[in-house]
């Protein structure tokens, strides 16, 4: 690959914009930014101030080797090993699903029913996440929840050490993680129950995996993606388990895919929760979140 495109950062962020573009779109600039800044040491604002700064020859090798595997289709996310979710960056590998903008809908739905439940964001919120890959889903919350402590549930020990890495740097001893399937994880502790239940399942079909973008596709587990024939098959398992740990007063919130929705409320409901739905900014329905019926009653 030829070095071409000048011999300053702002040159190399140009010429990378232009490379990326057919695998980044309107993101390519971006990418090229953040590949830039891993490469230099200079953050946003140094990028803006001092773009004219020369750039190594082994910081070019570097950007050209990030250019190289993201024009394969590998996620930027897993080629730095980071990736900002709420207001924290995550470690990100091949192990786990890279945190999406979509998935920050729980974490405002949760802190919603926090803020006008009464108990506040100081009480020490039990929760659980099911499901956990990177963390990202405990690890915002515990952010927000300053007594709060969690346990992380993940069936791939692979993801749960990405997770313990997260949650030990962002909350320090505030969080545990268990490898199990979610139904049986926490058989040991059958009395446990959590205030706040968060979960972000596999729930594509499985005959739609392969007609997903590469970077998913190919590059992301497919544990963490197949939600079965119709999507839905992790959503059975985990209705009856999140009505039997959730606490009376408790809140619970889960994906869905799109289209899911109805059919996830429908399975909550017929075990006695109530539901809503909550749409992420696309207006898609993203979330259900459900509560014990006698929580609710008026």
């Amino acid at each position: 690959m030829s070095p071409a495109g000048g011999g300053d950062a702002d040159a190399l962020r140009r010429m990378l914009t232009a490379r990326l573009a057919d695998v980044a779109g309107a993101d390519a600039g971006l990418e090229a930014r953040m590949i830039v800044e891993r490469v230099t040491g200079l953050d946003a604002a140094g990028l803006l101030t001092r773009g004219d700064q020369p750039v190594s020859p082994d910081a070019r090798a570097a950007a050209e080797a990030m250019l190289a595997r993201r024009l394969a289709r590998e996620p930027l996310s897993q080629i730095l090993g980071t990736r900002g979710f709420w207001t924290i960056d995550l470690d990100v590998t091949a192990d786990v699903l890279t945190p999406r903008p979509d998935t920050e809908t729980l974490i405002e739905a949760v802190l919603d029913f926090v803020d006008t439940d009464g108990r506040g964001r100081g009480h020490p919120w039990r929760i659980l996440d099911l499901g956990t890959g990177s963390g990202c889903l405990p690890a915002a919350l515990l952010t927000e929840l300053p007594e709060a402590r969690a346990v992380a549930v993940d069936r791939s020990e692979a993801a749960a050490r990405v997770a313990r890495g997260n949650l030990a740097r962002i909350a320090p001893d505030r969080a545990a993680v268990a490898v199990g399937d979610w139904a049986t994880a926490l058989s040991a502790a059958p009395g446990h129950v959590f205030d706040l239940i968060v979960s972000n399942p596999p729930y594509i079909p499985t005959n739609e995996i392969r007609a997903l973008d590469p970077e998913v596709a190919r590059h992301e587990p497919h544990l963490a993606l197949d939600g079965g024939d119709d999507g839905l098959e992790a959503y059975r398992v985990l209705a009856p388990v999140i009505a039997r740990l959730l606490h009376p007063e408790g809140f619970a919130c889960v994906e869905v895919g799109r289209g899911q929705a109805r059919d996830v409320e429908r399975l909550f409901g017929d075990l006695g929760l109530t539901t809503s739905v909550r749409n992420d900014l696309g207006r898609i329905g993203r979330c259900v979140t459900a509560r014990h019926a006698a929580a609710v009653a008026p």
